[in-house]
């Protein structure tokens, strides 16, 4: 698939106006005082196609628009978003919540018809977020289209009466059809996690992320892998809601009910926007995937010539493994929502599998059996 159908480039702004699992990173210094720098993994492959540092001391409106893609109201909520509530000052984007009476009114910009992106991007923000009962932050993209579902939550965090130390979590998820079908809500799925990066999100900065390349998504938070997901539906859905524009808003009384009897003023905050495609790459770099979209565990095994394997993963809970001599990789795969990958170097020269298997060279799907060459010298794989 070609990456250029579904970003629409814009240069650096220059501004004129359901039951989740909690992740926990490790201990790490305050966020404010040793800011991650942000960025995808293996930055080198990746070159910034779009940013905004909000150093302007103006909203860039060539790029965003005030409000949600659809407009100013929303039906989750009675909240208004009005232009005294969208601030930018001291190199920051701010959503300030704020009533008069019933009359509840906060922030939100989008990038419809601006900056659009698909599969083959990596999308990050650094914010801080605002903390009151029924504040709902949320960093996040749809179709530009206007079809829902599919939905990308790169980071959500509210504060409910049912919410679990609120401060200390942020929430990512994905909103599919299984059907695949772009708009068809009547077979919505939600996949989600949550996690906890060790102090107060509402006090600190932190750097949410997500990668989405054709046989992956993955969320990330200071350069963190949070969650993979490879579900081959949730891939298909998002891939035919491309392309996808970007929403920042402190939406109120979507998740809880803010206190109307207390007089409000917390900010979102948002220091930087950035969206990166994959820039020059060495020829000799490769990500290998497998996967397998049957209900049976199949095995596969391959092996690389003038270079070697490395497995990409962060724990070892998998059936893989790579051979002493780093030139041969494989191991049991399933049809699991979170497979890692290899990385490797040189030429794949032989595959091999039993079942069924599907298979994804640097984001592209290729066809196994024509992966296998029984005649290229070795030991047998499999």
């Amino acid at each position: 698939m070609d990456r250029r159908r579904f970003l629409r480039r814009s240069g650096i702004a220059v501004g004129t106006l359901g039951a989740l699992a909690t992740v926990s990173g490790t201990d790490r210094a305050s966020a404010q005082s040793d800011p991650a720098p942000g960025g995808p993994p293996d930055g080198d492959e990746w070159a910034v196609s779009f940013e905004d540092t909000f150093d302007a001391g103006s909203l860039d409106t060539e790029t965003w628009e005030i409000g949600w893609g659809w407009g100013r109201g929303t039906t989750t909520s009675n909240t208004q978003i009005v232009p005294e509530n969208v601030r930018v000052s001291d190199g920051r984007l701010r959503f300030v919540g704020t009533h008069d009476g019933p009359e509840v009114r906060s922030g939100a910009v989008n990038t419809q018809d601006t900056v659009t992106f698909g599969p083959g991007s990596y999308l990050e923000a650094r914010i801080r977020f605002a903390d009151r009962m029924g504040f709902h932050n949320a960093f996040w993209s749809k179709p530009n289209d206007e079809t829902w579902p599919p939905e990308i939550d790169v980071v959500e965090q509210w504060h409910s009466d049912r919410t679990v130390e609120p401060a200390r979590h942020s929430h990512h998820h994905l909103h599919y059809s299984s059907s695949t079908e772009p708009g068809d809500d009547s077979s919505y799925e939600d996949v989600g996690v949550a996690y906890e990066p060790g102090d107060d999100v509402t006090e600190n900065f932190h750097v949410y992320g997500v990668e989405w390349r054709t046989d992956r998504i993955v969320h990330y938070v200071d350069g963190e892998p949070v969650r993979r997901w490879t579900d081959p539906t949730v891939l298909r859905a998002m891939e035919r809601g491309a392309p996808f524009y970007l929403m920042l808003n402190l939406n109120i009384n979507s998740v809880g009910t803010a206190d109307l009897d207390e007089e409000w003023g917390e900010e979102m905050v948002v220091d930087w926007v950035r969206l990166w495609e994959p820039g020059e790459q060495a020829d000799d770099g490769h990500y290998f995937w497998v996967r397998s979209p049957g209900d049976q565990p199949a095995k596969f095994a391959f092996r690389v010539a003038g270079g070697t394997v490395e497995l990409d993963a962060t724990d070892t809970d998998v059936d893989y493994w790579v051979a002493e001599d780093g030139t041969v990789g494989g191991g049991t795969v399933t049809r699991a929502s979170s497979l890692p990958g290899f990385r490797y170097d040189g030429d794949l020269v032989d595959f091999n599998y039993r079942g069924d298997v599907e298979v994804f060279i640097d984001d592209s799907r290729r066809d196994p059996e024509a992966l296998v060459d029984e005649s290229t010298p070795g030991p047998p794989l499999l």
